[in-house]
């Protein structure tokens, strides 16, 4: 059993202590390790079974534990002593904001290269690049862009930016030297951006709508179509009345000849005119 030179009566005060003084989980869950070691008589491999911590884990904080100075128990950070200051000034973090802005799709190289020709600052692209995802200047309405961002607020804040770049390029930090912008191509910028804006939030309805009109115009085709067919239909079918019709007519004279023909008797001849004067004669009184 590995001796520990403190008591449990000890230990339990270090445990309220740690408490009061508002130290870490961390650390009352290490006390309650020895705690338990002590008062359970149980081994360390049993006691680390216990907590299902490994042994070396538990000897490597034993050997930290100073009864007199809980902080001990705490984990250490990592962090470097010396770390490197920052080189990049805040006028070249607002510069190549004020870029992304303008283009949220410019590339750290091209807003290396306009730092140099525009403002005479040699600074590097993977600089620049450490800035845009630093500072999270991702302002496209891109898939990439939005999965970048970090802030749930910055796509609404990124697209009233859309709206204005010609104020956002108003207002340039201290001591920087932007180059007048003419109005054409600040309405040009502007119109870019609307363009932009409009298509990254209003992208699938504008589709829906588009694949809605094309069937419609479609459907109004077929129709017409449909309806000129049964149009001419009609046509060759009246064209074909009027045709029969004068047909009719035209061989109507005949006919009303035969109409009025005399009928023919009985006996299928017709009398003679002599033959009817005979007749008559004979039937009188005084033939």
């Amino acid at each position: 059993m590995y001796h520990i030179e403190i008591t449990p009566e000890e230990l339990r005060k270090l445990q309220q202590q740690a408490r009061l003084m508002g130290l870490d989980a961390d650390v009352q869950k290490k006390l309650e390790w020895f705690s338990y070691y002590l008062e359970s008589g149980e081994s360390v491999s049993q006691t680390c079974k216990h907590f299902g911590v490994a042994r070396s884990t538990f000897y490597r904080w034993l050997e930290r534990f100073d009864p007199s100075d809980l902080h001990t128990l705490e984990e250490k950070s990592h962090r470097p002593r010396m770390l490197r200051k920052p080189k990049v000034t805040q006028t070249v973090v607002d510069l190549v904001r004020i870029y992304r802005m303008r283009d949220p799709f410019l590339g750290k190289d091209q807003i290396a290269e306009l730092l140099e020709s525009e403002h005479g600052m040699k600074v590097s692209s993977s600089t620049v690049g450490r800035i845009i995802t630093q500072y999270n200047f991702y302002f496209g309405n891109s898939v990439l862009h939005r999965r970048k961002r970090k802030e749930p607020e910055m796509e609404g804040q990124a697209g009233q930016d859309f709206l204005s770049p010609i104020a956002e390029v108003e207002q340039t930090p201290e001591g920087a030297e932007v180059q007048p912008v003419s109005e054409f191509a600040a309405f040009a910028q502007a119109g870019k951006s609307l363009l932009k804006y409009i298509w990254g939030h209003f992208r699938r309805p504008i589709i829906v709508v588009s694949i809605v009109s094309n069937l419609a115009l479609i459907a109004l085709f077929l129709m017409t179509a449909v309806w000129e067919s049964n149009v001419a239909e009609e046509r060759e079918v009246e064209q074909a009345t009027e045709i029969l019709e004068t047909e009719g007519h035209a061989a109507a004279p005949d006919g009303a000849r035969q109409a009025a023909a005399p009928k023919q008797g009985a006996g299928g001849d017709i009398p003679s005119k002599s033959q009817q004067t005979h007749t008559y004669s004979e039937l009188t009184p005084d033939g």
